[in-house]
């Protein structure tokens, strides 16, 4: 919906947080407060020649999407849905300084509010984290494709004031397209195990949810048993989350009886 003084305002039931679009780009705060959240794109283009991003760009709206019509290659988008805040970008043709020499497209975004990035160690997703080290949202399935929808190498690395993201577009034919999703919280189960298909299956039912692996181990039986004996192999297990406001945390690990 259009705000008062310019942009607009989406809410999203399901991530329980508002995300308002001005100018900038998008800024992101959950029902509860305690936090704002955005990534602005500085600039973008090929390391030798890149495009410094303008505020005043055109912005248009319809259904639970918003374009930004950032120049004549460049198209940043996002969508609200229940999945979170997907963010994307479409880059329509070469921008300046396009070569043979200029394979790598970089993306450089600042990052609005009071979170702190930290890059996975593959350098394709991102954890945002507060002050105390808890992580408040991902932004995360990061997928790079061409026109003829092959797949194009894309990882982020840290800036000063934000982060990169680095796609290899040697190749690819216009338009590319980038897009990741921003969701809140990452649950981990409290002992992970590498085989453990950890996200098997979920429920969810308002501010709890269940998520199964198949593969764990431990002999535990019953409720919040001992985790640390994986002497029955591929028994499985679930784990149950409960929400708090903006924070996850597990209360439950269920193991059959037999």
């Amino acid at each position: 919906m259009p705000v008062e003084g310019g942009g607009y305002r989406a809410r999203n039931p399901r991530q329980q947080w508002r995300t308002d679009f001005d100018d900038r780009g998008s800024l992101t705060q959950p029902d509860a407060g305690g936090w704002q959240w955005g990534l602005e794109l500085k600039s973008y283009g090929f390391p030798a020649n890149k495009r410094v991003v303008r505020s005043g760009s055109e912005v248009k709206a319809e259904g639970d999407r918003v374009t930004y019509r950032r120049d004549e290659a460049l198209r940043e988008w996002f969508v609200n849905d229940q999945r979170g805040l997907e963010h994307g970008f479409t880059l329509e043709q070469p921008p300046s300084g396009a070569g043979k020499q200029q394979a790598r497209l970089e993306f450089d975004l600042a990052v609005r509010g009071e979170l702190r990035p930290e890059i996975s160690p593959e350098g394709v997703a991102l954890r945002f984290v507060d002050a105390q080290g808890g992580t408040v949202l991902t932004y995360s399935e990061l997928k790079v494709w061409d026109a003829d929808g092959r797949t194009l190498p894309a990882h982020f690395v840290a800036m000063a004031k934000g982060v990169r993201l680095m796609v290899e577009a040697a190749g690819a034919r216009y338009p590319i397209t980038v897009d990741p999703i921003a969701q809140q919280a990452y649950l981990k189960a409290s002992n992970t195990g590498a085989d453990d298909l950890f996200g098997f299956s979920v429920a969810v039912s308002g501010d709890t949810v269940v998520i199964g692996a198949q593969g764990e181990d431990s002999n535990a039986a019953g409720v919040n048993g001992d985790q640390s004996d994986n002497s029955a192999s591929a028994s499985g297990a679930a784990y149950v989350f409960v929400r708090n406001g903006t924070s996850w945390s597990q209360q439950g690990y269920l193991k059959a009886s037999n």
